[in-house]
């Protein structure tokens, strides 16, 4: 039992990680409506914040593994991109750098802009995956069903997005002043 600090009370410690079994459900169950209540089961642990969430059937594992590796990458290519749009800056001379910097700053821009529509407001993406395992030492080992589960570790993920998100609009509105400034451009 633990006080909850707004109101006083003592409330039940709520469990830090969440096991979404293989099994359950009817026998008489279809497969399409059990991987539909395991898609609701994880979208209800997902919304309810563990800090741990262990996916023992395997299809839903690895869909949740690259729906995250596809945030991951757009999240990494976008400050990528323009990071390297402004590093080439001044490496590269005055009349070429644009030939550069405008196809890669606009790949990131769009990236982050697609991660921003997409990726943001699910739940999912502020989970990564524990690839070696090593916070599945934190759930009781009798509680497994599998040896083989994919565990999904929540992460602050607020400075990365800030980061990829200014990164971004600066590009964006450097780019935006070059081909003003170049081409002269009347709005």
């Amino acid at each position: 039992m633990s006080t909850d600090t707004r109101s006083g009370k003592t409330v039940p410690e709520r469990k830090s990680w969440y096991i979404l079994h293989k099994g359950g459900g009817l026998p008489t169950d279809k497969p399409r409506e059990k991987k539909d209540k395991f898609e609701r089961e994880l979208e209800v642990a997902l919304e309810r914040h563990y800090d741990l969430i262990v996916i023992e059937p395997r299809y839903l594992g690895d869909e949740v593994i690259r729906w995250i590796k596809t945030g991951n990458f757009l999240h990494k290519s976008s400050v990528l991109s323009c990071l390297s749009s402004f590093l080439f800056i001044p490496l590269l001379p005055k009349a070429y750098n644009m030939y550069f910097i405008v196809p890669v700053g606009l790949y990131g821009v769009g990236s982050a802009l697609v991660y921003n529509l997409s990726w943001q407001f699910d739940p999912c993406c502020k989970y990564q995956v524990d690839w070696y395992g090593q916070e599945l030492m934190n759930v009781p080992s009798g509680e497994l069903t599998t040896t083989t589960p994919v565990v999904l570790v929540k992460r602050n993920d607020i400075y990365r997005k800030v980061l990829h998100s200014l990164l971004a609009a600066t590009v964006g509105a450097y780019i935006a002043w070059r081909l003003y400034k170049d081409f002269k451009i009347i709005y």
